[in-house]
């Protein structure tokens, strides 16, 4: 679990890696079974950008009506 600012970096961070190095990446993201970004909100951009990243949709936690997948 992790704030929307650590997804931010961590996409920030990926732009600045050679083509090799985010394949690397995004071949170990495979193995993730949950992703989830704390009780803040995370701007759709940065949802967007780390499922591009990751090949993966972040779980979304909606506090009124429980975990839910976008």
């Amino acid at each position: 679990m992790a704030v929307p600012t650590i997804y931010y970096r961590l996409i920030y961070y990926w732009k600045e890696l050679t083509a090799a190095d985010q394949q690397k990446i995004a071949a170990s993201f495979k193995d993730f079974r949950l992703m989830v970004s704390g009780s803040a909100a995370l701007p759709i951009s940065t949802h967007e950008g780390w499922t591009k990243i990751s090949g993966h949709t972040r779980t979304i936690r909606n506090d009124r009506n429980g975990y839910g997948h976008k």
